[in-house]
């Protein structure tokens, strides 16, 4: 029997105790722990009992949970965990292979492995300034910050480019930073955000093909799928870089596209992804050259007016940018 699409959470935590605790008697009140685990047994007995519980025969993703760090990386990576999950692909069992991780540096290397189809990443705009290294206890309180001095982390960047151009698709949690950007007092920019600009900051990330937005209320749907009726003023979120001396100007470009509007009619940011993308590599991919070209309006048709850099909120040297892709992307032409 074929079941519908579920997105599964095995190879990571196990499950098994829960179910052996409704068998025992445990109340709600004293459950028998929500473990994190790499024991492959335990990780068998776990996926079996969620394709039985969901009356299914497959899973579409299969994910590897919370990968932060290299003794992990290389026990999942070099150890039966991914064994088990290229063993269940093979057999149609489940159709891609997924890791989720809060570590560019670690993500990085399970892109690059070649073996993970999906990662999902904690991404928003206040994490995308914390320190690379930084672990999830840190960044979940957003101490990151003071070690990176508010800048835009490189590693972050190159990690989002490589998911694109591998085509390892990019699902997003914590968007909202567990709601703290939501409300002036407690997001570190001291602005308030709303979930759709959250929402188009993540979309506007290389490599991102989902944004998961948790909700806990019906109230919070609702907000969530405003994004879809908000115009792109609503959906700016240029403004929080904007708010004083709290963040650095960083001189890269945030695709945030605040530079708008362009009298040649330049999709600034699109030009600025598909050059970031081309730069990553040693050659221009066909596929982002063919994006590129696909553009209504291209490098090729800047005026050089500089309109575009007196309304950046980043200091970026736009002008710069559009000359370098002229010379990128005409070598593939």
């Amino acid at each position: 029997m074929n079941g519908p699409c579920f997105f599964h959470t095995s190879f990571a935590k196990d499950r098994y105790h829960h179910r052996l605790g409704r068998r025992l008697g445990l109340d709600s009140q004293h459950p028998l722990p929500y473990t994190r685990t790499r024991d492959i047994e335990k990780t068998k007995r776990s996926f079996a009992d969620l394709l039985e519980r969901l009356h299914t025969d497959y899973i579409d993703i299969g994910m590897i949970h919370y990968v932060d760090n290299e003794e992990d990386f290389q026990t999942v990576f070099e150890g039966p965990v991914l064994e088990y999950a290229k063993e269940l692909k093979e057999k149609g069992i489940i159709r891609y292979i997924g890791m989720s991780s809060h570590n560019p540096h670690i993500a990085l290397k399970a892109v690059e492995s070649d073996w993970i189809d999906v990662l999902m990443f904690s991404i928003n705009p206040a994490y995308d300034m914390e320190a690379a290294d930084t672990n999830i206890y840190d960044l979940m309180e957003f101490k990151g910050m003071e070690k990176s001095g508010l800048m835009v982390d490189e590693a972050r960047q190159k990690l989002y480019s490589a998911c694109e151009n591998t085509g390892v698709a990019i699902t997003v949690m914590k968007p909202l930073g567990a709601g703290t950007l939501l409300k002036a007092e407690s997001s570190p920019f001291g602005v308030a955000m709303t979930v759709p600009q959250c929402i188009q900051y993540c979309l506007d990330r290389n490599g991102v093909k989902v944004v998961i937005v948790g909700c806990h209320t019906v109230e919070e749907v609702l907000e969530a799928v405003k994004y879809y009726d908000a115009t792109d003023k609503e959906r700016s979120y240029a403004h929080i870089f904007s708010a004083g001396n709290v963040i650095h100007m960083t001189g890269r470009c945030m695709y945030c596209n605040h530079c708008q509007p362009c009298p040649a009619h330049i999709d600034v940011a699109a030009v600025k992804k598909f050059l970031d993308l081309a730069t990553q590599q040693n050659t221009v991919p066909e596929t982002v050259a063919q994006h590129y070209w696909a553009l209504p309006a291209t490098a090729d048709d800047c005026l050089m007016c500089g309109k575009c850099e007196s309304n950046c909120p980043f200091g970026v040297k736009i002008r710069q940018n559009m000359k370098k892709a002229q010379i990128i992307f005409s070598k593939g032409k």
